[in-house]
């Protein structure tokens, strides 16, 4: 999908669908559908017209959201080093991996047979993301949505550690103990540092990532992940309001003990 920045207005608008057998195109006026006229055709010199127009407003458009996979990843990972020195929420299903303890990481890697290749690339990784969170407090704020399970739920969910597909393609488990530990590293953090607060989250198997009023940045978490960078206002502002809407602090309710 594609827009136009250009401010439109709500009072005259212009309809055109075009494909290699017809286009149809026409207009309307808001509130007066009986003057509205729209006409389909097939002929040849039309459809030339209209397929020329419309590649002329597909160049002068702008993408809705950039898409990034496993095949264009360092685009990506350069892209989202522009977003680092913003205000930002997280909407997260796993827990936020820039907060795990070195020991604690180790010791869930030694429990998966990680080869040494892919701990060494994944506490590469774990580190870079750390200083990463460290540098983005210095100057501003992190909220963290997290979904918070009881042990049921854990135990009926896939739960993995927050390791991206193109650092480490296994997935990486743990179990309830080791979640509670995890935990509880979290809401210390968002005790002792002023910049950094945590709420509670509905979402399931997506990443969101509110960057400011600047992006968003959804992602995929099932293989193959997928990232979508989101820079239209408009829909940076509607996802912004309805987390905001489903939103609810951890310590009013719910909370593990």
């Amino acid at each position: 999908p594609h827009y136009f920045n250009d401010n439109s207005n709500e009072l005259f608008s212009q309809i055109m669908c075009v494909n290699d057998v017809c286009a149809l195109y026409g207009y309307s006026i808001s509130n007066n559908n009986k003057i509205s006229k729209y006409v389909l055709t097939t002929k040849k010199e039309d459809l030339m017209h209209y397929q020329e127009c419309s590649k002329t407003l597909l160049r002068k458009s702008k993408e809705l959201m950039n898409i990034y996979t496993l095949d264009n990843i360092n685009e990506y990972l350069k892209e989202r080093k522009n977003y680092q020195n913003y205000n930002r929420k997280n909407i997260l299903f796993k827990l936020p991996i820039y907060l795990i303890s070195d020991e604690l990481l180790l010791n869930i890697l030694d429990k998966n047979n990680i080869n040494k290749n892919d701990k060494n690339k994944i506490i590469k990784y774990v580190k870079e993301e750390k200083n990463i969170f460290n540098n983005i407090l210095k100057n501003n704020k992190i909220l963290d949505c997290i979904s918070i399970l009881d042990e049921e739920s854990f135990n009926n969910n896939e739960v993995y550690l927050d390791i991206p597909e193109y650092i480490c393609d296994k997935k990486i488990k743990y179990n309830y103990s080791e979640y509670l530990i995890y935990y509880k590293l979290i809401k210390n953090n968002n005790i002792n540092n002023y910049s950094y607060q945590i709420h509670k989250s509905v979402f399931k198997n997506i990443t969101i990532n509110i960057i400011d009023e600047e992006c968003v940045i959804i992602t995929k978490e099932k293989k193959p992940n997928i990232y979508f960078v989101i820079k239209h206002k408009k829909l940076v502002r509607a996802i912004n309001n309805f987390e905001s809407q489903l939103k609810e602090e951890i310590y009013e309710k719910e909370e593990i003990k």
